[in-house]
């Protein structure tokens, strides 16, 4: 890659700013969630397969109680995992929710209940990912990471809502066109394409970083 180019900075990965106050802090996780697309792109994509507002509601609670768990749990205990494996495995969880999308969306109260431990899983990966950058950017008091997971939920909903917002109005619109199910899998297949995308840049990136193949493997999983 060229100097000066960053997969992880594109996605907003690095939280820019500093916080001395709980307001900071929680701005610190508001600005974080609206620039990280990764992790929207997973949220609203369960908003998106879930259908209805109140089952929607319960994968986004479940999807935002595992990073809570791991964001907080990991950076009060200076747990470190690797970025570039936690950052390929949420890009993947991106791709994961378009393949379920557009292949075995969930029919059953079973199902529904096996695609909501997964969402689950991939929350606790989401929250070392936000755990790993919080970190970086030294934050350790209680308060201040507190007030960040509270801005990053803050960001997320304030997202969704925007974008469930416009979604009703395009309905509104062209009801046919935005709500039939051929818009529903061009989404889903988008966010398959998205997710695939965005690992193989972060893997690339890696890679060409590295000097040789066997350097480049042990690279990427750094």
């Amino acid at each position: 890659m060229s100097a000066g180019f960053s997969t992880s900075t594109i996605l907003a990965h690095d939280i820019t700013g500093t916080g001395d106050s709980i307001p900071e802090f929680g701005w610190m996780g508001v600005t974080h969630m609206v620039l990280g697309w990764d992790h929207l792109l997973f949220a609203l994509g369960v908003v998106l397969l879930a259908g209805s507002p109140r089952r929607a509601a319960g994968m986004i609670s479940l999807f935002a109680l595992g990073h809570s768990v791991t964001l907080i749990a990991a950076t009060l205990t200076e747990t470190s995992v690797s970025p570039r494996r936690v950052d390929i495995i949420i890009a993947l969880s991106v791709a994961f929710v378009g393949v379920v999308g557009v292949f075995a969306r969930p029919r059953t109260p079973l199902h529904w209940r096996l695609f909501g431990a997964a969402v689950l899983g991939f929350g606790l990966v989401h929250g070392l990912g936000l755990s790993t950058r919080l970190q970086e950017a030294e934050v350790s008091s209680v308060s201040g990471i507190l007030a960040f997971n509270v801005g990053i939920e803050l960001g997320q909903l304030a997202v969704i809502g925007v974008c469930v917002l416009v979604g009703w109005g395009l309905r509104r619109v062209a009801p046919g066109k935005v709500a039939g199910p051929t818009a529903h899998r061009v989404g889903y297949a988008g966010l398959v394409v998205a997710g695939i995308v965005l690992a193989g840049l972060l893997v690339a990136e890696r890679w060409t970083e590295a000097p040789d193949t066997a350097s480049a493997l042990t690279f990427i999983a750094q």
